[in-house]
């Protein structure tokens, strides 16, 4: 029973966790974890059972897609959001692409990798400051970058040069 699925989509932080699946299963799931003590349970606005099985028709279309796109290797490395392991080539980045449509974000662990690569600073770019929150919770040594508007990231590259 398709409907009935609840996954774990994403592991945000280690008091955070974001489910997915079937919209009655996924309420259900909450008011459950609401029982059993979780502190809060809010349900996102979003339009599908993002990494979910119930996604699978969405990531076969996306593999036909890439198939046919121009991707290539990397100059710099990413770290997966899904295997959390470090993508080189355009292969890797194809895979990764697929698999992150059906299967959970693995953000805790994608931090802890890029932290245990070495990186010391974690940049924000966009509105708001959810990632860097996230961040902290995961490894509070981390310096907290965030850039919300052109003059922040244009102070923040001649910081970064001088």
């Amino acid at each position: 029973m398709a409907a009935g699925i609840v996954v774990v989509a994403n592991y945000n932080a280690p008091d955070q966790l974001v489910i997915s699946g079937g919209a009655r299963a996924v309420e259900r799931a909450g008011l459950l974890a609401k029982e059993r003590g979780a502190k809060r349970v809010l349900p996102l606005k979003v339009s599908a059972a993002f990494h979910s099985p119930l996604m699978r028709q969405a990531s076969e279309g996306m593999a036909y897609e890439l198939e046919h796109a121009d991707v290539r290797d990397l100059a710099v490395p990413l770290i997966a959001n899904v295997s959390a392991q470090e993508l080189r080539t355009a292969d890797e980045v194809r895979h990764e692409a697929v698999a992150q449509v059906v299967a959970p974000v693995r953000w805790i662990a994608s931090v802890q990798a890029m932290a245990g690569r070495g990186c010391t600073t974690f940049v924000e770019i966009g509105p708001g400051k959810v990632l860097t929150g996230l961040i902290r919770r995961i490894a509070p040594q981390a310096r907290l970058v965030t850039l919300s508007s052109v003059a922040d990231v244009r102070a923040f590259v001649a910081e970064s040069s001088s």
